[in-house]
């Protein structure tokens, strides 16, 4: 499982601050997917689990997170 530091590190590598700012709540801060979609402007519900969703995955997979 990987420490907050590093996750904070590799969430900063993420081009969109958007999706920064949705995958720092959900990940650093514990806030759930519909609590993220409520107080980030522009982001449903299905938006913020597909964020989350895409980050996951290429963590898992390595990609552009080393």
């Amino acid at each position: 499982r990987p420490t907050h530091e590093i996750l904070k590190r590799h969430i900063k590598k993420v081009p969109n601050e958007l999706h920064q700012r949705v995958l720092e709540l959900f990940f650093l801060f514990g806030y759930s997917s519909r609590e993220i979609s409520e107080v980030v402007e522009g982001m449903s519900l299905s938006n913020v689990g597909t964020v989350v969703y895409r980050f996951k995955k290429e963590y898992e997979e390595g990609s552009n997170l080393t």
